[in-house]
């Protein structure tokens, strides 16, 4: 490899799918940013035309690590570890990133040193077309739902603060556990108003054979940022919120420190809160219904 320092490093984990490479890295090469290099890790792929794809891959700028099946984070963290860009993007071998994507996020990244994820508006493409829908990026929206795609621009140096993608996260959502290990150590996320990310639905995704094996993911997740979840207790609905209070969770931290007991203590409060005004106010409702109904008679 050369060791010549570049401004990107794009890193492709490639399991199985090796009919779609061409694609994503053809997008990459388009650039119109053209100080990056892509690293492509085959992960330990079982299908014979990604691996004759790989092996006979000859592209520009191009390197491709062989490693044996290990999961999607141990992927990423094996070409960001090769890495010689100062900026990382994750890009999946079934994706692709507009011809500006680089350059804009390059702009916004150099020009603000407190903003460290850089992302955009995004569609799908292939079998499922249309805009994708991402909610706003806030921390409560965050904790709650991944609102942020794996294709987000980051520094490599925060990378490293980070500890890297966690490796525990192997079934799926492991980006989210990223995104919260960056944001809990205070990263800035800053959305550029354009599409220039394409993501590919296919009907056999990683996601979508996986949603059975969620549950366990949410829990390894809250487990990995287990303080951060107990600072944050009142911003947790949905499912996040019912994963934190499962008895497997408690179970899990009994012996672990006394921050998750005061979460929940902090929630059974405010709980009651809630159930002691409704009924302070249900009589007051109950009079305003009742003086509505006297003048309708009038």
């Amino acid at each position: 490899m050369n060791n010549t320092p570049v401004t990107f490093s794009v890193v492709i984990p490639c399991y199985n799918q090796g009919s779609f490479i061409k694609e994503a890295v053809d997008s990459v090469l388009a650039q119109t940013f053209q100080d990056f290099e892509i690293i492509i890790v085959n992960d330990g792929s079982t299908d014979e035309t990604t691996n004759w794809i790989l092996s006979n891959f000859h592209v520009p700028k191009t390197t491709i690590i062989h490693t044996e099946n290990k999961g999607v984070s141990s992927a990423r963290n094996t070409a960001i570890k090769a890495a010689k860009g100062k900026y990382i993007l994750p890009l999946d071998a079934d994706d692709k990133i507009a011809p500006t994507y680089l350059e804009k996020a390059l702009n916004v990244l150099e020009k603000n040193n407190n903003i460290n994820i850089v992302y955009c508006d995004a569609e799908y493409f292939g079998n499922k077309t249309g805009k994708l829908c991402l909610s706003p990026y806030s921390l409560k929206q965050i904790l709650n739902d991944n609102c942020i795609f794996v294709s987000a621009v980051f520094r490599k140096s925060d990378w490293e603060k980070a500890g890297g993608y966690n490796t525990n996260m192997s079934i799926s959502i492991e980006d989210w556990d990223f995104w919260l290990s960056l944001i809990k150590s205070g990263a800035n996320v800053y959305k550029i108003p354009e599409t220039l990310f394409f993501y590919r639905k296919q009907p056999a995704s990683r996601t979508s054979l996986l949603k059975g094996a969620w549950a366990r993911s949410y829990q390894q997740m809250i487990l990995n940022h287990l303080d951060f979840f107990c600072e944050n207790v009142l911003f947790l609905k949905g499912r996040v919120r019912q994963t934190f209070f499962l008895k497997k969770i408690r179970k899990q931290v009994k012996n672990k420190g006394i921050c998750y007991f005061i979460a929940l203590l902090r929630y059974r409060m405010l709980q009651c809160c809630e159930i002691i005004k409704f009924y302070l106010i249900f009589p007051v409702y109950i009079h305003h219904i009742y003086q509505m109904m006297k003048e309708d008679r009038k």
